[in-house]
């Protein structure tokens, strides 16, 4: 992928070459061939960048347009792969979105945008803090520093939820060789101590 975020597609799915995506500007006549899929679509000069001689939309449309096409939770995972690597500003994508609003998928991306968690550092995670918020619960603490009563760090928390009294891990225990002070749940919940959890 030119920016580097991974394969977007989602999990569960044969490993094979993705078609390449390209867009034309409306009134342009979509390119047809094979392996390739073409779109028609709102474009202008201030959406595109060269990438290694190739013509690309910026990073703030490419995550705009893939927060409004691809399903919510794979729409997070973009938007925070982008916001990790440092490859976007939200107020830019914020104003892309702004400039399609009453095509599709528009209101979706809007609503994911507050959501966005620059620390997030796998697609695992974007779908699990998700799936807590639609929960309702409030949004957690990203990638919480756990250490024991030395100060060792045990392990970092995926998320951690001060308000709920839970903390969630998508990648388990980095353990120091030392016992971790704290329970691991079958769930993959962790229940810590709360003078251990800290940044």
């Amino acid at each position: 992928w030119l920016f580097g975020i991974g394969d977007v597609r989602g999990p569960g799915l044969v490993p094979t070459l993705a078609n390449v995506e390209c867009v034309v500007a409306t009134g342009a006549t979509p390119v047809r061939r094979s392996g390739l899929r073409c779109y028609q679509a709102l474009l202008g000069p201030e959406d595109l960048v060269l990438v290694q001689g190739l013509w690309c939309t910026t990073p703030e449309r490419t995550a705009a347009d893939l927060a409004r096409w691809l399903p919510r939770p794979m729409g997070l995972a973009a938007l925070d792969a982008f916001a990790h690597r440092q490859l976007i500003d939200l107020d830019l994508v914020q104003m892309q979105l702004e400039r399609a609003i009453g095509h599709p998928g528009v209101a979706v991306a809007r609503g994911l945008l507050p959501l966005v968690e620059p620390d997030t550092e796998s697609f695992g995670e974007s779908w699990l803090r998700l799936r807590i918020t639609d929960a309702g619960f409030p949004r957690p603490q990203a990638q919480v520093w756990v250490r024991d009563l030395t100060g060792i760090l045990c392990t970092v928390l995926t998320w951690h939820s001060p308000a709920c009294g839970s903390a969630w891990s998508t990648t388990g225990s980095k353990t120091t060789g030392r016992q971790p002070t704290f329970r691991r749940t079958t769930s993959a919940a962790i229940v810590c101590a709360a003078s251990s959890v800290g940044r």
